[in-house]
């Protein structure tokens, strides 16, 4: 029985030209699917090998995956953000000072609206700790986005779900010119049994760019010969307090038993490339429609062909010289390129509503709001697992390993890091404050709680004094409208002693 060659990046391997030469086999295919993926994204001409129609030279390029990702990207992780709990208030303000620093000098949110983006378009998205004990106290630990085509993870034999340590390659060009491979390598020490014992490896060289890989040598029946050009940095171990790699991988659209994310873009290759297509073919039967086709069975006169406005064209007595009839409605080519964009969109999970095209009914319509937009906000809680799950490790290691070894943050390990992202349906305000209105009203529900939910959901902010400055704002208001000083006067001077009496209840 033949094997299977599948894996996730199948989709793209009849895309896939010119591969990589510094990685062979499935890191090749994964290489050649991100730069694919990305071209597909931002509409790359000559991405898809289009049919040439005639002399049809320009053909169009429809941004429909950009238009999937945005779509998802839009809804997906919103608001993400920290805070900071547990410990002593000093421990939690101290902590949080020094990760607002960091991510402030770090340009983390920044950062992160590229790492969730292109982690969508590539399937794969990677941070990369750095630290540097030679800095100024306070500026020591970095914080990069890691292109995932420069990642090489190094897996355990007996368990390809713990990684061992990785490779992080990048290409550059030596001093003749010559392109060479710069490789920073992080290990698990391991002991006498090959198990990992806790501390971290890490060392910096420069290989020959086809000749760095000994991932496998081990297993390997014909090992790779490693050419080493130049050792940048001997190998040392981090501080002992860090037990965990540097490079945290999100992995999109994971599933079990593949070692690498998918793109959103996975799947949708041939329909992206049948859109681009029709919409080409489309374009050039306009305008051959437009300038004409003629048939004629004269011979070719000796100036030439004239043809324009105003001209006219003589022949023989017995030749013909006619146009010929072309395409009577674009209607069917619509027709059925909508409807290719509208299985993309529906496969996608990608409504009219999430890229704009907002119908005022269904805006206004709760239910079905819920229901139109329920399948792109269901991929976007999918996608959060993963990379809620990823930065809980990131921010637990920076706090718990990397501030107390390199900036003497010591009670970053009182201290934990809660994560949260904002809900990506959109908010009808005036229904939610028409909802609050209508229980507090019916007394259902307490002013207190009704100020709590109106908080959380319209982002109002009230102070802690709300409740005690509208009873006194009441009291005051009743106090000074409770006596009219006029009327009082009157009321004594003109009303007889039983009037008064009857008023005041008294009976006498």
């Amino acid at each position: 029985m033949a094997t299977s060659n599948y894996n996730q990046f199948s989709n793209a391997r009849p895309l896939l030209s010119d591969l990589p030469a510094h990685v062979t086999g499935d890191d090749a295919e994964r290489l050649g699917a991100y730069q694919l993926n990305e071209e597909i994204y931002w509409n790359v001409p000559d991405t898809f090998k289009l049919v040439q129609r005639g002399t049809e030279e320009d053909p169009i390029y429809i941004p429909s995956a950009r238009m999937c990702v945005e779509a998802l990207n839009r809804f997906y992780a919103v608001g993400f953000d920290y805070t900071v709990a547990g410990g002593t208030s000093a421990d939690q303000e101290s902590v949080g000072g020094v990760l607002r620093a960091l991510f402030r000098r770090e340009r983390f949110f920044s950062k992160f609206n590229s790492f969730k983006r292109f982690g969508l378009v590539r399937g794969d998205a990677l941070w990369h700790i750095i630290a540097d004990d030679t800095k100024p106290a306070g500026r020591r630990i970095s914080l990069h986005e890691l292109q995932p085509s420069q990642y090489f993870p190094i897996y355990d034999v007996d368990d390809v779900d713990r990684v061992l340590g990785c490779h992080i390659v990048q290409l550059v060009k030596d001093a003749k010119g010559d392109m060479v491979a710069k490789r920073q390598t992080y290990r698990r020490v391991l002991d006498s049994k090959g198990k990992p014992t806790g501390p971290i490896s890490s060392e910096l060289a420069i290989y020959k760019a086809t000749a760095w890989d000994d991932r496998n040598i081990a297993q390997d029946p014909q090992p790779p010969k490693l050419e080493l050009v130049q050792q940048l940095v001997n190998p040392f171990e981090l501080p002992p307090s860090i037990t965990a790699l540097p490079v945290y991988h999100v992995k999109n659209q994971w599933q079990s038993g593949d070692l690498f994310g998918s793109s959103e873009v996975r799947g949708f290759e041939r329909v992206i490339s049948g859109l681009n297509q029709g919409i080409s073919d489309q374009e050039l039967a306009l305008a051959l429609e437009g300038l004409g086709v003629y048939w004629t069975t004269a011979k070719r006169p000796k100036g030439g062909w004239v043809m324009g406005p105003g001209t006219v064209v003589e022949g023989e007595e017995g030749e013909d010289f006619s146009r010929v009839n072309g395409i009577g409605s674009v209607t069917p080519s619509i027709e059925h390129l909508n409807w290719m964009q509208n299985a993309l969109k529906q496969s996608s999970g990608t409504p009219d509503i999430a890229i704009g095209n907002v119908d005022v009914s269904v805006a206004e319509s709760g239910i079905s709001l819920a229901l139109q937009m329920g399948p792109l906000l269901a991929r976007g809680r999918e996608r959060e697992t993963e990379l809620l799950a990823v930065h809980d490790n990131m921010l637990f290691d920076l706090t718990r390993m990397w501030l107390p070894a390199y900036e003497q943050i010591a009670n970053g390990l009182n201290v934990t890091i809660d994560l949260t992202v904002g809900d990506g349906m959109p908010t009808d305000r005036a229904a939610v404050l028409g909802e609050v209105l209508q229980l507090l009203t019916a007394q259902i529900i307490s002013p207190e709680y009704a100020r709590f939910v109106v908080q959380e959901k319209l982002g109002y902010q009230f102070p802690d004094s709300m409740g005690e400055d509208i009873i006194a704002n009441i009291e005051a208001v009743s106090s000074a409208t409770s006596l009219d000083p006029y009327a009082e006067r009157i009321r004594k001077e003109l009303l007889t002693d039983e009037a008064q009496a009857a008023l005041n209840g008294s009976g006498g």
